[in-house]
């Protein structure tokens, strides 16, 4: 039924068009299967795999008029379309660029009466990667190749971390100084992203994926009042040769040690690029990930990522969180350490929640946001922004 629901109204809108927009100058427009080369069937099929797929339907999308147009309609399955008003565009390179803007209905008005939502597009070449955030969840745009892109209804995700993740850092511990007071300065942090072969072998713009999870990184921070800036640490990221573990513990141990001919290239790489953090994109869909350390060092300033939760569901930036010190929500995590009020935050009232929160009993949806009082949390306990200004500095200073 989901199917036939995502099917008719796309196609309504592949036979009608926009009141505003024609084919020729639409951002989306359908595509049918049996047009795709034997290469892009296969993309699609991997796309169709992840667990997080709901529904998937093939478009075409044109990324000149995301460069050009100041809004840009995306038809959607089950519901009206969206119009997504575009509020910065950063260049990435070779006439590369990434997109941050606010989703709308076709009439411009806020779902549901609350904050709009957000959506962020990555475009390389001809490929655009892009998250969708409604009222009504998350939609993802994924290339597959020669201009055909994977429209993605997204369901479920994995859980948040293994259970040894419960055991970091609970003790007391010293701590070198933080200025409570901190200034406006944007701070760089440098961040080496890898990828497995396996992630490649699932992804088609593995590169796209990663502009991508900069970006909402960065505009999360934005959004929340957190002078830092998720910075590349190499113009593109890194394909390590490693064959997963099956186990994030053990990918995440063989990707912080040294001298072992595992990872050590990776190493290299870090210091050459004098990169703060390394976060390692795996394919194991068990956990959405796993850091290191929380506050971390320039010993443990490591996370392993599964790459279907990196975007969208913000798990990049939550696990580099970690290593700035940032804990869940105090429900699912009272431990006090390092900073008793740098927890996550979740209102089951409006059911939403911030990017180190867990989900709450009846189904919170993870927002771009950092904790802060007072719309998004408490200055004793919900505070993780203030975390990330404190700490930005001896982060940035690992390397």
């Amino acid at each position: 039924m989901r199917q036939y629901f995502f099917m008719s109204a796309l196609l309504a809108y592949a036979i009608n068009g926009s009141s505003a927009l024609s084919q020729e100058n639409a951002f989306i427009t359908l595509m049918q299967t049996q047009d795709l080369t034997p290469q892009q069937t296969e993309a699609l099929a991997q796309l169709r795999q992840l667990p997080s797929t709901e529904d998937v339907q093939v478009v075409r999308v044109n990324p000149s008029i995301l460069r050009e147009q100041p809004e840009v309609t995306i038809p959607l399955p089950d519901r009206d379309s969206v119009v997504v008003a575009a509020d910065t565009r950063t260049s990435l390179g070779e006439g590369n660029f990434a997109v941050a803007g606010r989703t709308q209905t076709v009439g411009g008005l806020a779902f549901g009466g609350g904050p709009e939502e957000t959506s962020t597009f990555a475009v390389n070449g001809d490929a655009v990667t892009g998250s969708i955030q409604t009222d009504t969840g998350l939609y993802r745009i994924r290339p597959i190749g020669g201009g055909a892109h994977a429209l993605v209804k997204v369901g479920a995700f994995p859980p948040e971390h293994p259970g040894s993740f419960n055991e970091r850092r609970s003790e007391n511990r010293d701590l070198p100084p933080f200025a409570e007071n901190v200034d406006s300065n944007v701070v760089d942090l440098n961040i080496l992203v890898a990828y497995t072969p396996a992630v490649r072998s699932k992804l088609f713009d593995v590169t796209g994926l990663v502009s991508l999870a900069f970006l909402e990184t960065n505009s999360s921070y934005q959004l929340s009042g957190v002078h830092i800036k998720a910075v590349p640490a190499t113009p593109a990221p890194i394909e390590v040769a490693y064959t997963e573990s099956g186990s994030m513990d053990d990918d995440l141990a063989n990707l912080k040690s040294k001298n072992d001919n595992i990872m050590d290239d990776l190493h290299e790489m870090r210091n050459t690029s004098k990169a703060d953090i390394v976060v390692l994109l795996v394919d194991d869909d068990s956990f959405c990930g796993l850091a290191s350390d929380i506050l971390g060092s320039k010993e443990s300033a490591f996370a392993i990522v599964y790459h279907d939760c990196a975007t969208g569901y913000y798990s990049f930036a939550h696990e580099i969180g970690h290593l700035q010190g940032a804990r869940h929500n105090p429900e699912a995590d009272p431990t006090s350490t390092p900073f008793p009020y740098g927890h996550g935050y979740m209102d089951s009232a409006a059911r939403r929640r911030t990017i180190m929160a867990y989900n709450c009993p009846n189904d919170c949806k993870r927002e771009p946001q950092w904790a802060r009082p007072k719309e998004w949390g408490t200055p004793d306990l919900h505070h993780d922004a203030r975390v990330l200004n404190e700490t930005r500095n001896y982060v940035a200073s690992f390397r």
